[in-house]
């Protein structure tokens, strides 16, 4: 049987030794694991802590649902060169502004003010958008909104030019978005939703919803 030197044996214990940035990364892909499934155990009490728990890569930005507070709107307002005028509209918010439309930025980035009381999730009706952006804040109340992407979605009623919307079968699966004051969404246009339904019985809300222009 050949025995090693102990120059060899040096060099195989050195190749077992992860160098110190091989290691890091290591252990960086570890800690976004364990995180990954600490969120998945987890039972957060609204949506934008669940989301805001998983590592998020800046250089991959992607278009999709978005949920978080209003707290944390600005790092939000590079995704698009109207965000920033949408949230900052959002912040200086009267608790009496008018119900209605609200231009900030004319037809290219306006508010809808609207109030409510929710409604049972057998009503849920899911749109879609294609010229805009929903942007949707709640002022006060609470509520819940369904989320699915918009592929593979059968339309129930034709897109509509003027309004800038369509309707569509809910889905066997959809994702429940739980808001309550001070909380906001960002639905794109492939993100179809099922907005205005209960959270725990039915509640008046008040509700901003700013459209931004794709």
């Amino acid at each position: 049987m050949r025995r090693m030197s102990a120059a060899g044996r040096r060099r195989q214990h050195a190749s077992r030794v992860l160098h110190p940035e091989s290691a890091a990364r290591r252990f960086r892909d570890f800690d976004a694991i364990a995180l990954i499934a600490a969120s998945a155990c987890a039972a957060p009490t609204t949506s934008s802590e669940l989301l805001s728990a998983l590592p998020v890569s800046p250089s991959k930005k992607t278009h999709s649902m978005i949920a978080g507070t209003l707290a944390q709107c600005s790092r939000y307002a590079s995704l698009s060169p109207r965000f920033g005028a949408a949230f900052d509209f959002l912040r200086s918010l009267s608790a009496n502004l008018p119900l209605g439309r609200h231009d900030i930025a004319s037809d290219d980035c306006f508010a809808l003010v609207q109030a409510y009381t929710t409604k049972p999730l057998a009503a849920a009706k899911f749109e879609a958008h294609r010229n805009y952006v929903d942007i949707q804040f709640l002022q006060s109340g609470r509520e819940t909104l369904l989320w699915t992407p918009l592929t593979g979605l059968a339309e129930t009623q034709a897109y509509d030019s003027e309004k800038d919307y369509a309707l569509f079968a809910a889905p066997a699966n959809a994702t429940p978005l739980r808001l309550r004051a001070g909380e906001f969404t960002i639905f794109y246009p492939e993100d179809a939703h099922a907005p205005c339904l209960e959270l725990d019985g039915p509640c008046e809300v008040r509700k901003i919803v700013v459209k931004v222009r794709v």
